[in-house]
Formats: structure tokens, C-alpha cells, sequence
């Protein structure tokens, strides 16, 4: 099973649900609870049916409390190297390539500093890599408003 590039692809990204799901329950769970039922009330008074109270109440208030961890969350996949390296040191190898069928950025640039002593490239990667993912969660959080202040709104 783990010499076939797809199994291990779907082994490891269910490594990481299970590993993640735990957080981020407990992150909605305590949202979900935050949430005053005065405002579900309001919406009931107004004629607003379960779809309503979820598009507008439920769901605006977990984004706005959540997206910025959840973008956290997301990058630091990026950097996830420890599932890829202990599973299976980012194999099956694929030949005629110096990266394996499961390597992901960061276990590749690993296998090129330590295994071909290629710092300049893995240099390169990294560096891009960063900027990426610096840019991507920028953009995120500037969309998310979670941290402009209220009366902004």
C-alpha cells in the first residue's frame, strides 16, 4: 500500500484530518458557544427561517472569529514536515526525480540540503516559499476584517 503514490497520498492526508480535527472543534465548539441566543431570537421575532440564522448569524460570527486561525492553520500545513518525514521520508521514490511522490515543500527541500547538499536550491525554494506564503496569508487577513476595529463596520 505505501508503494503506491496514491494510497500514501490518501494515508497522509488522513493522518492530518485526525491530527487537526481536534483543534478545530474545539475552536467552532467554543465560537458556537459564544454566540447569544438573543440574536436567534431576534431572527425568529423577524421571520427568519434556519437557513437565515445560519447564513447570517451562525456562519458570519465562526469566519469572523475563526478565519484568521484557520489561515494560521493553513500555512503552518505548508511546514508540515514531521507527518511527511516519520510516515515515510516523503516516498515512494519517483524515478529520474530528487523528490518522492509524497514530498511536500518543505520534506523536499530537507532531502535536497541533507541527501544532495543542493543548499542553494533548497535556499531558493525556501525563500519563495515564504514569500508565498506570507503574501497569501496577507491578503487573507486583510479580507477577513478580524482585526479592524468595530466601529469600522
Amino acid at each position: 500500500m505505501l508503494s503506491d503514490p496514491t494510497w500514501t497520498r490518501v494515508a497522509i492526508i488522513a493522518i492530518q484530518m485526525w491530527l487537526g480535527f481536534p483543534y478545530v472543534f474545539t475552536l467552532f465548539t467554543g465560537v458556537l458557544q459564544s454566540i447569544t441566543k438573543d440574536w436567534y431570537e431576534a431572527a425568529e421575532v423577524d421571520g427568519g427561517t434556519r437557513w437565515h440564522k445560519f447564513r447570517y448569524i451562525t456562519l458570519p460570527h465562526l469566519m469572523y472569529a475563526t478565519a484568521p486561525l484557520l489561515i494560521m492553520q493553513f500555512a503552518q500545513n505548508f511546514n508540515n514536515f514531521n507527518i511527511i518525514y516519520l510516515f515515510n521520508k516523503g516516498g515512494p521514490p519517483v524515478p529520474g526525480q530528487n523528490s518522492g511522490a509524497t514530498d511536500i515543500l518543505i520534506s523536499w527541500v530537507y532531502s535536497l540540503t541533507f541527501k544532495e547538499n543542493n543548499y542553494k536550491m533548497a535556499a531558493a525554494i525556501s525563500i519563495v516559499m515564504g514569500i508565498v506564503v506570507a503574501l497569501f496569508a496577507f491578503y487573507q487577513f486583510r479580507r477577513t476584517r478580524s482585526f479592524r476595529e468595530e466601529d469600522m463596520y
